[in-house]
């Protein structure tokens, strides 16, 4: 269900023996939108407009979807996925 490992911010080096739990680990659904994204820019710089206003709708509709099942948890422990740049 997960896929994509994304490190911590700040982090330089690997001291534990588990590589795995050096990791935020990002849902798939969370992924396609990245990608999406990523493929729009790409194809923008490229000139290829078409392309990108076709990977921007699908973003946009990822992104819908994930909306319409997201279900906002209560409480200080629910876990929020941001991209964030270090």
């Amino acid at each position: 269900m997960y896929s994509l490992a994304i490190p911590p911010c700040g982090v330089t080096g690997v001291s534990g023996s588990n590589v795995g739990d050096m990791f935020i680990w990002m849902p798939k659904e969370h992924l396609y939108v990245l990608v999406y994204l990523v493929t729009v820019m790409h194809s923008m710089q490229a000139g290829y407009m078409d392309k990108a206003q076709k990977y921007t709708d699908k973003a946009l509709m990822q992104i819908e979807k994930l909306k319409s099942t997201f279900i906002q948890p209560a409480g200080r422990g629910a876990r929020v996925y941001w991209f964030v740049t270090c």
